[in-house]
Order: C-alpha cells, then sequence, then structure tokens
C-alpha cells in the first residue's frame, strides 16, 4: 500500500484527528476534522496550525491557540502523550459568524527510528453538549427560586448551595458555607422535623414537603417546605435538599385562623344574643297576645268599635311578631347546625308537601306540572323545609289567580341536579332578585302577602350548606321561578 493509499485511508477515519510536524504545520486531516471546523482542505494543508486556526483577538479570555501550542510544546519536549480535557474554541461558521465548540483533546507523538519526534497526531472529542448541558444545570441551581444545598453523606458537610440558599439563610457568600456542616452553621431545621426526615431517609425514601423552622444566620426563624433525596456525586452519596420560603405562607394561615376564631367567637356570641333576645320576647308576647284575645272575648260590645279594632290589631301583630321571632330562631338554629344527609325520596316528599299546602286555598283552582324529580342525599328535615317554603311561596303569590299553576321539574347538569319550582302569580321587578334571599327582605307588602321575609334567607343558607346554589328569575304580573341545585353524590349516580 502507497503514502497516497494510507493518506486517503487516514482521511476517511472516523473521528477528528490531523497530523502536525514537529514545526506545527498541518500535514494530514481527517474528513470529520474538515467538517466540524467548516473549512476546505486546502485552507488547511501545509499550514500552521495556528495560522489556520488562530485566537479571537476581541474575545481577551479565549487563549485555546496559546494553550494549545503550549500543550504541544510539552509533548515535544516530554515525548509523552498529553491529554486537555476541555478546550474552547471559536469556529467559524458558513455565514460568516461564528460558533463556541467545546472539545477534548489528545496529542500523542509519532516517533522515528532516532526516538525523535517525526509527528504529532492532535485528535479531539467535541464535548459541546456535555458542556452546554452542565451550564444549563448550573444556571439552573444557580438562579432557581428554591434554596438548593447538596452536601455530602459521610461527613455531612456542603458541597455546594445556590444564591437563594445564600439568601435565604442570610449569608453573603458561599465561601461562608462551602466545607461546614449545618450544625456548625447553627441553621439546622427544629427537632421534630429533622427527626421525621432522618427517619424517611433511612427507608430509602424520599423526603417531600416536610414543613419545618429553620435558623437563619441572625438566628432569625423562617419557615420552610424541605424535600430530600440520596444522589450520587462521583462514586459519592451526597444529599440534595430543596426547600422553599413558606413564611409568608404561613404567617397568612396564622393571621387567617385567628381572624376564623374571631369570627367563629363573634357568631356565638350573636347566635347566643339573638337566642336569648328571641326567648325573652316570646313570654311577654305571649301575654300581650292572650290578654288582648280574653278582653275580646269577655268584654266584645262593652267598648266602642275603634276599641275593638285596636284590641285586633294588637292581637295579630303579637301574633305576627311571635312568628317572626320563631323564623330568626329557626334561621340561627339551621345555621349552627350540622348536615345529617341521608336518602332524600324526591318525587314523594315534593307531592305529599304540595297536597298538603293547596288545602290552605280550598276555593282555588289549583294544577301540578311535575316532571320525574331524582332523588338525592340530603338533609331531610331542611331539604323538607326548602320545598315547604318554595311551594308555600308559590301557592301564596299566586292566590289572586283564580286558577294556579305550578310547575315542577328536575335535570341533570354537569356535577348537580338541578330542581326548579314556577307559578302563575305576581312576579315582581327582576331589579330586586338580589334582595330576595336576604333576612326581612320582602318585595311585597304584609298588607298584600303576608310573611316575615326570613322563609328564603332560610331556604338560601340550607342550599348553601349542601355545597349548592339557588337562583331566581320573574316577570312582573306573570309569575316566578325558582332554581336550585344540589351536588350528585355516588349515591345518586347508582
Amino acid at each position: 500500500m502507497n503514502a497516497i493509499d494510507f493518506q486517503h485511508l487516514f482521511e476517511a477515519i472516523p473521528g477528528l484527528h490531523i497530523v502536525l510536524s514537529p514545526d506545527f504545520k498541518i500535514v494530514a486531516v481527517s474528513d470529520a476534522y474538515v467538517a466540524a471546523t467548516n473549512k476546505k482542505r486546502e485552507e488547511l494543508m501545509d499550514r500552521v496550525f495556528f495560522d489556520a486556526f488562530p485566537d479571537n483577538p476581541e474575545d481577551a479570555k479565549n487563549n485555546a491557540g496559546y494553550n494549545l501550542k503550549s500543550a504541544l510544546q510539552t509533548v515535544l519536549d516530554q515525548k509523552k502523550p498529553l491529554h486537555t480535557p476541555l478546550r474552547k474554541y471559536q469556529v467559524q461558521k458558513s455565514d460568516g459568524t461564528s460558533e463556541t465548540k467545546y472539545w477534548s483533546s489528545e496529542d500523542k507523538p509519532l516517533l522515528n527510528e532516532n526516538n525523535e519526534v517525526q509527528y504529532i497526531l492532535h485528535s479531539v472529542t467535541e464535548i459541546t453538549d456535555l458542556i452546554r448541558s452542565e451550564q444549563l444545570f448550573s444556571s439552573v441551581f444557580e438562579h432557581n427560586p428554591a434554596c438548593i444545598a447538596l452536601s455530602r453523606v459521610s461527613d455531612a458537610k456542603l458541597i455546594n448551595v445556590n444564591h437563594a440558599f445564600l439568601s435565604v439563610f442570610g449569608f453573603s457568600n458561599k465561601e461562608e458555607v462551602i466545607g461546614k456542616t449545618s450544625a456548625e452553621l447553627n441553621i439546622l431545621m427544629d427537632q421534630e422535623s429533622r427527626e421525621a426526615i432522618v427517619a424517611t431517609l433511612k427507608n430509602g425514601e424520599k423526603v417531600i414537603g416536610v414543613e419545618g423552622q429553620i435558623r437563619q444566620h441572625d438566628n432569625t426563624l423562617r419557615w420552610v417546605s424541605c424535600s430530600i433525596e440520596m444522589v450520587d456525586i462521583n462514586n459519592e452519596k451526597c444529599l440534595l435538599a430543596t426547600m422553599l420560603d413558606i413564611t409568608q405562607k404561613k404567617e397568612d394561615e396564622a393571621h387567617k385562623q385567628m381572624q376564623a376564631n374571631q369570627l367563629k367567637q363573634a357568631n356565638e356570641e350573636l347566635e347566643t344574643f339573638s337566642y336569648s333576645v328571641s326567648h325573652d320576647l316570646k313570654a311577654p308576647l305571649r301575654s300581650l297576645e292572650g290578654f288582648s284575645k280574653l278582653l275580646l272575648e269577655n268584654y266584645k260590645g262593652k267598648f266602642d268599635a275603634d276599641a275593638d279594632r285596636w284590641l285586633h290589631f294588637i292581637a295579630e301583630n303579637a301574633n305576627r311578631m311571635g312568628i317572626l321571632i320563631n323564623d330568626i330562631l329557626n334561621f340561627s338554629r339551621i345555621s349552627r347546625s350540622n348536615l345529617n344527609t341521608s336518602y332524600f325520596p324526591m318525587q314523594q316528599t315534593v307531592e305529599q308537601l304540595f297536597d298538603a299546602e293547596k288545602n290552605n286555598y280550598p276555593d282555588k283552582s289549583i294544577e301540578l306540572h311535575i316532571g320525574k324529580l331524582e332523588d338525592v342525599e340530603a338533609d331531610r328535615v331542611m331539604l323538607g323545609q326548602v320545598w315547604q317554603n318554595l311551594i308555600s311561596n308559590a301557592l301564596k303569590y299566586s292566590s289572586k289567580n283564580d286558577h294556579i299553576s305550578v310547575t315542577i321539574d328536575c335535570k341533570k347538569e354537569a356535577d348537580f341536579m338541578v330542581y326548579s319550582i314556577k307559578d302563575n302569580g305576581v312576579g315582581f321587578d327582576e331589579k330586586y332578585k338580589d334582595k330576595l334571599f336576604g333576612v326581612f327582605q320582602r318585595l311585597h307588602r304584609s298588607e298584600e302577602f303576608e310573611g316575615t321575609g326570613v322563609g328564603l334567607a332560610i331556604v338560601n343558607r340550607i342550599i348553601q350548606k349542601h355545597d349548592g346554589w339557588i337562583q331566581v328569575s320573574s316577570t312582573l304580573g306573570k309569575g316566578t321561578e325558582f332554581v336550585f341545585a344540589l351536588p350528585v353524590t355516588k349515591h345518586n349516580l347508582s
């Protein structure tokens, strides 16, 4: 095989290789090296390597050529191979711009029979992707908003920490931290949290989201959520700890809890006050109503017409106030009662309540249109009161009509069972509908329709306690429709 054959063979071999003479001229170059450097072979052959690949004068920090020249001179002097793990080059692209490349190089002397360096084989392996991955990891590590710390298992000393760690723990630079243990820095978590972390790690599990308090460099306490796992770094067991500063969250939670406790106490005091006042009012009201009735029964005709009318007025208003007090007590009781849910026979309950309520209007033509009402799980007493109030209202506010028509229906929407009740009553102006579910809110005068203005507030509160919702729509003079929804449970789906 002649020299030309050897040259072609060398050029075709895989890998990035170049052969230099002792004066660093290029005497052979592989096809892969030519392609990697974006050069033409004629641009490289017989040229001094450093003329073909000059350093970038605008990049003062990049002196790869100088470093390589020093390495090649060492190979010439010592006649031994030399490995350089990392070199940075600016490789010119076809469009005239430059691209940064990272190479690992191996320089091997080729000796003649006189033991003199005849050639140097310069071989490189591109590690650009690896370096960029490491740079990306380093950037993510350093600029991550979470505190990150890496420590050895063998001696618990910190190997590396990021900027967030220094900021949260109150250190100025890494030199204050690296090579020391958390105990030496006095930044350990509280005892209970540390014991939980150690127990988890001993079981070979990861620590995820353990909350605890840490001590800053100035002894200030802060809350963190800590996750730790075991990792291998250069065949050595290490702990990678990631911590999120949750101090503000904890302070917000404590503030909300304090507000909740204060609100609970205020509600309890208000309920006690409401019950006490309502209870204390009942006794004099009963006396007022009873004595006024006795006067009417025993002294009827002994007073003039005005006196009889006034006594009737006193008795009626005393009775109305008694009903109002009972409604207030009922509203208070529902507000503080817990749900006792069970199977609720919807169709049967609604039909029975409607039949009972329509007996209050014996002179009216009453028609009920009712669809199939799906059963739910609910508090039977409370939901019964919802239907009682809604049916009662539908009939009451339609009672000025000779013919009363009520439509009750049901449909399923997403995760809710939606029920509706529609009447042909007097209706109301919808601009006032936001007031309808408030306590003591009435849209009609008591002379027209009796009531205390508490019933719909009770209905709304019951529906809310069931995690449902209620809406109303109405047209003045044409009727009103209430629509309420209750969440569908697994039992309801079966």
